[in-house]
């Protein structure tokens, strides 16, 4: 349980990392914490980044003000599920002003879902607010939503079982 923290200064906010093969991540609760800061005090990547875990909760944080140039690690993300995670709802978290202001070709992620070709089942995204993302953008036509400013993405060969309703989602102005 990691629950009702102030997280500043970091590449990722909170990490958590059980392993692909096998899943050793059991039973995570990341709850009411604040990954907002601004300035110097900013969160530069991923608010929320979870791998290789099954069963969980990511509820009521406030994820934002996520603010950078930096091309090494590409696009940023509110909350970041990776290869192997299973049975885990995101509900009822405040994702905003997640932005990418260099010239790198890159854009940012409301909620992100990717497996690396392992099976990701029993997801559910819901209830969650999401606005203020943006970028720079390569080519959608050329990359699709990879590298462009979206809500919430999912990608990967293997994504079944993920469902996705009741979130509010807005994408305002000149996102690119």
């Amino acid at each position: 349980t990691i629950q009702n923290n102030l997280i500043q200064k970091a590449f990722n906010g909170i990490y958590v990392n059980g392993g692909t093969t096998p899943q050793n991540g059991l039973n995570l609760f990341v709850t009411g914490n604040t990954i907002s800061s601004t300035g110097a005090d900013a969160v530069t990547i991923a608010g929320v980044s979870v791998q290789g875990v099954n069963g969980g909760t990511i509820s009521q944080n406030d994820i934002g003000n996520m603010v950078s140039t930096l091309t090494t690690a590409g696009s940023r993300s509110g909350i970041w599920l990776g290869s192997g995670c299973n049975n885990i709802t995101i509900e009822r978290n405040k994702i905003h002003d997640l932005q990418y202001t260099g010239t790198g070709g890159y854009g940012a992620n409301g909620v992100r879902i990717s497996n690396g070709g392992t099976t990701s089942t029993g997801i559910v995204v819901k209830n969650n607010m999401i606005y203020n993302i943006t970028g720079d953008a390569d080519s959608y036509a050329t990359f699709g939503a990879t590298y462009s400013p979206v809500g919430i993405y999912c990608y990967g060969s293997a994504q079944t079982g993920i469902s996705i309703y009741n979130n509010s989602i807005n994408l305002y102005g000149n996102t690119l």
